[in-house]
């Protein structure tokens, strides 16, 4: 056994390895949430600007295409992004299936994603003391999704956003202040579940 050890050693000591003067040209490319999600929740990005090094605040400000708007959609995916990231999902972009993100137990890589998630804002109006749904979905783009859902064996999940009233945009922080619930759908068939 061991002269079967010395022997490959050896041998691998007298293999020759080629060297290339080219460079590797892969790119990682991110979307902003996974970017900013990089940033701010683990620090583990570096993220340039015309070579200049952008902070965290600095991030927040030139991902947001409305700085004064709440429900603004990069507001809005980040926080399900990250809900959904600090659950050990693997979260990737869900637009084939005509929902906002896809979950995965370990990875696109590795199996299937298990779950359509699709986001919907709900403004948290302080003074009345009421929720109301902005943009909610028609009961026909329910079915409908929920139908594609089915066809590619996903379960949706509808993952609603409460935005906080009066909330200060300014700093990064103001993310601690919104909240999500969901709820998951299903499809009901009455054919399969007859005595």
């Amino acid at each position: 056994m061991k002269q079967k050890i010395n022997h490959y050693i050896i041998k691998r000591a007298k293999q020759n390895f080629i060297t290339s003067d080219l460079k590797s040209m892969e790119y990682l490319q991110l979307d902003l949430q996974e970017a900013f999600f990089l940033k701010y929740a683990l620090n583990c990005i570096s993220i340039r600007d015309n070579h200049k090094v952008l902070s965290i605040d600095d991030c927040w400000k030139i991902f947001r295409n409305n700085i004064s708007d709440s429900s603004d959609q990069f507001i809005l995916k980040y926080v399900v992004y990250h809900y959904y990231r600090s659950q050990g999902w693997i979260v990737k972009e869900g637009l084939k299936y005509g929902v906002d993100y896809v979950l995965y137990q370990k990875g696109p890589a590795f199996s299937h994603s298990e779950y359509a998630v699709s986001i919907i804002p709900v403004i948290n109006n302080q003074d009345n003391q009421h929720n109301y749904v902005e943009n909610m979905p028609s009961i026909h783009e329910i079915n409908c999704t929920n139908r594609v859902c089915n066809q590619v064996l996903k379960k949706l999940v509808y993952c609603y956003v409460v935005i906080p009233d009066n909330v200060n945009l300014d700093y990064v922080n103001c993310l601690k202040e919104y909240s999500i619930y969901e709820i998951r759908m299903k499809r009901w068939n009455p054919e399969k579940t007859r005595n």
